[in-house]
């Protein structure tokens, strides 16, 4: 979902200037959370009680700062503040016992024995148990339990306590006032999250010059932690995982309201996340934020990195054809600078300041180099990280032009094309037989398939000339307007050029056109025919021979299916 706002913020802090939202939150938790007394219920803070917060030592300095957060919020909503203590460090009656499953012994126990759900927890991705328990350790009366997965699942369970409180996640950013409340109480709950269903979760700093920009200058001396860790906190709070920086400096041409700024050296200043502040990639890993790159900054780099050092790479050119072992170069000090950090590694590469890539010389040409480009970003991925490329993260960054590389045969690596079907395989509908309609392409992915357990009954081998194939395609009409699909021998409209449907403008697809086709086809015997004896090996193929007629087709392939 792309989702854009751009407004002008009067109040003292601007609310993430302009953002691309692509997160969805975890289902929210039932209320828990109470602030009159109930039967059975759990004293965070009461006049006559106060709870304390106690995890293990061993703790992940991301859940420590988080439980540091819960304690001011409590003391934010009710005027008194819990003690943090370490679990043997004191005894507390009433403690809010905070861990993560593997790494604190007390939550890892509860689980073991069946009084956390361990099923709910172990191997889990970012998930959370909230539970109210009686003695679950010596000197404890009672306890409210948060128990996480991994490092934010725990830290999205303390901050689930104070979202209930009345804690709003942008009670910094948009001064969103907080209730008081003379006591707080937790009711007898069992409240687990399950995994959230979008794995990768968060938001984009986009456009913020002038108006983020002069601003975190002025309060904070430019976009650094400082001010990146007020950003972290938020992400953690609406329960997201990762960020895309803000990437826009001042610029030349841009005629703000405000003076452009410029750096020591005179140059436009733009926003370099992980050189503006060392401290940024640092604070990002302990709050446990997954950070990503945006538009035409691949492999853990910023085009203002490029713009400020070029001078050092090559001939300073952001063209592959004129620059390629420099823009590798490049490449690679990206991933070596983010190794050990979690990432969302941005592959593909655009023109400067986000334009189409340099011209190649022709169609075909321009996505060969791109597949080029792509193939060259993940051996650095896998040199750099000494494991296979499959196991970063990474997103495609090719814009507009991806459609045309695609209509032209653009191979996406198997890894990428294999895991989506893995996933896909995995659906409930799928658990009494499925369909594969053009996977596997390739010998790589069929041994994929195979690895992953899936079982082949019968491949399908269409036996049609290229000749045929061309013509066929060629032939083929869409419908601009309501889609309705034609073909000029087989299936013609009334009227030529026109749909019988709703009078549109009939038109040929990019992928039907003779060129593309012809493409595609190279591809096809390059890549996906050798799977002809891949499966006839195996014992699964089936050949169907060509026939005009798709009644006759049909009847072969259903015969063919049976045997």
């Amino acid at each position: 979902m792309k989702f854009q706002m751009k407004i002008n913020f009067p109040w003292s802090r601007p609310l993430l200037a302009c953002c691309f939202v692509m997160f969805a939150l975890t289902a929210m938790a039932d209320s828990f959370i109470s602030f009159r007394q109930q039967g059975g219920a759990f004293p965070i803070s009461t006049a006559s009680q106060m709870s304390g917060i106690c995890m293990d030592a061993h703790e992940k300095q991301g859940v420590k700062r988080a439980a540091e957060d819960l304690r001011k919020d409590i003391y934010t909503v009710s005027g008194r503040s819990p003690r943090v203590c370490c679990q043997g460090e004191d005894v507390v009656r009433y403690p809010i016992l905070i861990g993560t499953y593997g790494v604190s012994e007390a939550i890892t126990r509860l689980a073991k024995k069946g009084i956390l759900p361990e099923r709910s927890l172990k191997g889990k991705w970012e998930s959370f148990v909230i539970k109210t328990i009686d003695h679950p350790a010596k000197g404890m009366e009672r306890a409210l339990v948060v128990a996480g997965s991994d490092m934010r699942g725990t830290i999205y369970g303390i901050y689930e306590i104070s979202r209930q409180m009345g804690v709003s996640p942008w009670y910094w950013w948009a001064d969103a006032p907080i209730a008081k409340h003379e006591e707080v109480f937790a009711k007898p709950c069992s409240v687990e999250s399950g995994e959230p269903k979008v794995k990768y979760r968060g938001f984009f700093i986009n456009d913020e010059f002038p108006c983020m920009t002069t601003w975190a200058r002025n309060k904070f001396g430019g976009m650094n932690g400082q001010m990146y860790a007020h950003v972290f906190e938020l992400l953690l709070r609406l329960k997201a995982n990762c960020l895309w920086p803000a990437m826009w400096g001042s610029f030349k041409e841009y005629k703000p309201l405000v003076p452009i700024l410029k750096d020591e050296n005179g140059l436009y200043e733009g926003n370099c996340f992980n050189e503006d502040d060392p401290e940024n990639a640092r604070l990002a890993d302990e709050y446990g934020i997954v950070m990503g790159t945006s538009h035409h900054e691949p492999m853990q780099r910023s085009q203002q990195e490029w713009i400020r050092h070029k001078k050092n790479y090559g001939n300073g050119e952001w063209n592959w054809l004129t620059n390629k072992n420099a823009i590798k170069r490049f490449f690679r000090e990206g991933i070596e600078n983010s190794k050990g950090y979690d990432k969302l590694v941005t592959i593909g590469m655009r023109g400067d300041e986000d334009r189409p890539m340099t011209d190649a010389g022709s169609r075909e040409a321009n996505f060969r180099l791109m597949e080029q480009i792509i193939s060259e970003q993940r051996k650095i991925i896998a040199d750099v990280t000494r494991k296979p490329a499959s196991e970063t993260p990474q997103v495609w960054t090719l814009y507009s032009e991806v459609l045309d590389y695609y209509d032209q045969g653009f191979k996406v690596p198997d890894d990428v094309i294999v895991g989506i079907v893995k996933e896909r395989l995995a659906e409930p509908d799928c658990a009494k037989g499925f369909i594969l309609d053009g996977m596997p392409r390739t010998i790589a992915q069929g041994e994929a398939l195979e690895q992953m357990g899936v079982e082949i009954d019968k491949v399908v081998n269409l036996i049609v000339e290229d000749e045929a194939i061309t013509r066929r395609m060629s032939g083929r009409r869409v419908c601009a307007k309501c889609g309705a699909s034609y073909h000029i021998v087989n299936k013609p409209s009334a009227k030529e050029g026109v749909c019988d449907r709703c009078g549109g403008e009939l038109a040929i697809r990019k992928d039907d056109e003779p060129a593309t086709v012809l493409d595609r086809l190279k591809a096809y015997h390059e890549q996906t025919e050798p799977l002809v004896d891949f499966y006839r090996q195996r014992g699964k193929l089936a050949v169907i021979p060509f026939n005009d007629s798709i009644e006759a087709t049909t009847a072969e392939i259903m015969k063919a299916l049976e045997a």
